[in-house]
């Protein structure tokens, strides 16, 4: 069975939450995180895959090759039905979607670099 689990910054006290996802109307309109009310740019979903370190990769996240540099973001594409990656900084493959599977981490040496809100 899939394991559903997603990640969001509290609107509080900015620390990490993971858990399950909701959305109330009232009293407190917005998503939350295992009852707790988060940032919603900052949420993202586990995509059940691990990088070449065993780290937990989520939607959003930075991924590293580090043999030459090249920076992809996890992105989920209804299109494709499932996540994968594009290029951040390759002119040439911008928008060139690659499915994110063990194989593909395991080819490019994928480490995670960054979650989504943290600088480069």
């Amino acid at each position: 069975m899939r394991e559903i689990r997603f990640r969001g910054r509290d609107v509080n006290t900015d620390q990490w939450l993971y858990g399950y996802l909701s959305w109330y109307e009232s009293p407190e309109k917005g998503l939350f995180i295992n009852g707790k009310h988060v940032i919603p740019e900052s949420v993202g979903q586990f995509t059940e895959m691990k990088d070449v370190d065993g780290n937990d990769i989520y939607e959003k996240d930075i991924l590293i090759n580090h043999k030459d540099g090249t920076l992809f973001q996890v992105i989920y594409s209804n299109c494709f039905g499932g996540f994968g990656t594009i290029y951040l900084n390759n002119k040439i493959w911008g928008d060139l979607f690659i499915h994110l599977t063990d194989m593909h981490i395991t080819r490019f040496g994928l480490k995670l670099l960054k979650n989504h809100e943290e600088k480069i």
